[in-house]
């Protein structure tokens, strides 16, 4: 399962929030549970979507009812007010991150880790939460910006694919020194990325759907001019699904919907 770790290495948060955003997005539709480490600004998209009943968010401080949250499709941390956050958040999320873990198909999504980088010890906590994730079998996603790998130069072992996006002329020193590519990086795709597994380097070419492509191009669109049609879509999609499969639980009946979304 360590096989299906990617460590995302953005342009920069806002790439970075897009792209977290599209694979969460994707592994809900195959039936994974996530859970997202990041705000609710960038995760609205998804909430819109998926609907009512589906989703629920927690403060950084909240505790986890394992038995409540884990079996829902989509459990969002939300870290994006800096006020409420302290020394201890990065313990605190370890360990709600532990209790929401159970035996279903479970992704952690972790879209910004300046809520781990910018603590003291918060780099450890990262570390254990990914090794702790990789015993139990569960898939991590990581977003870095280039400048953050320099207050966590190893953490890059614990992937087995490293994902360079969007790269500048001044990220490249972070990229070479801290994921040791030492190849020339081309800084003009926008559609296309650099795949590290192993020894192994291919540049990528990305073939996006609708969705996918208005995700990364807008970063997390204008949901007040496209909720409504957004939610008349969704709800005509699933009214098709349940007519066409009655057996189907709500749940599964609403997982379906979004994949046909995308």
């Amino acid at each position: 399962r360590e096989s299906t770790n990617f460590l995302i290495v953005g342009a920069n948060r806002r790439t970075n929030e897009a792209v977290t955003s599209l694979l969460a997005l994707h592994h809900l539709g195959a039936g994974v549970n996530v859970l997202a480490i990041g705000s609710a600004q960038s995760a609205k998209f998804i909430t819109e979507l998926l609907g009512p009943g589906l989703s629920v968010s927690a403060r950084p401080d909240g505790l986890l009812d394992e038995a409540k949250h884990s079996r829902l499709p989509y459990t969002l941390i939300d870290c994006s007010s800096a006020r409420k956050l302290n020394s201890r958040t990065p313990m605190i999320l370890k360990n709600g991150i532990n209790r929401w873990f159970s035996d279903e198909e479970q992704i952690l999504v972790i879209e910004d880790a300046s809520i781990f980088l910018d603590c003291p010890d918060g780099a450890k906590y990262l570390r254990q939460i990914i090794a702790g994730a990789n015993m139990r079998g569960k898939r991590v996603i990581l977003a870095l910006s280039p400048e953050q790998l320099e207050s966590a130069p190893t953490l890059w072992k614990l992937f087995v694919n490293q994902v360079i996006f969007q790269p500048s002329k001044a990220d490249a020193p972070y990229i070479k020194q801290y994921l040791h590519v030492k190849e020339p990086l081309k800084f003009y795709f926008k559609d296309s990325f650099l795949m590290k597994c192993g020894n192994r380097r291919s540049i990528l070419r990305l073939l996006w759907s609708p969705m996918d492509a208005a995700i990364l191009l807008s970063n997390h669109l204008d949901l007040k001019a496209s909720k409504q049609v957004i939610s008349k879509k969704r709800d005509a999609l699933y009214s098709d699904v349940k007519e066409k499969n009655p057996k189907l639980s709500e749940t599964d009946a609403w997982r379906q919907t979004v994949y046909y979304l995308g």
